[in-house]
């Protein structure tokens, strides 16, 4: 975007695009994102990732971003829940 428009990213570019791979079934590229985010807009990205990782029924990938949200969001009592879902519909799909 900066390059071509002159606009650096916000958080929110960067969490809309990791929510539209994870939608797309492309959690392994919205993971390379997540990675590729500035430090200082990043914590949003793992809370998408984790959300689209639950949506593909991704818990290897579900477990690491929840591990990276729970740095930044001790307190955040949703993203526990959010986890549990993750393992709830990975274990579905197994079956």
């Amino acid at each position: 975007m900066l390059p071509d428009y002159g606009i650096e990213p916000a958080a929110e570019h960067y969490v809309c695009m990791v929510d539209l791979l994870g939608r797309a079934g492309r959690v392994f590229e919205a993971e390379d994102l997540v990675h590729s985010i500035p430090a200082e807009r990043e914590p949003l990205g793992w809370l998408a990732l984790l959300g689209a990782c639950r949506n593909q029924a991704d818990a290897e990938r579900g477990t690491r971003a929840a591990h990276q949200a729970y740095e930044r969001y001790r307190k955040q009592s949703g993203l526990l829940v959010l986890l549990s879902d993750v393992f709830a519909r990975s274990e579905a799909a197994a079956r």
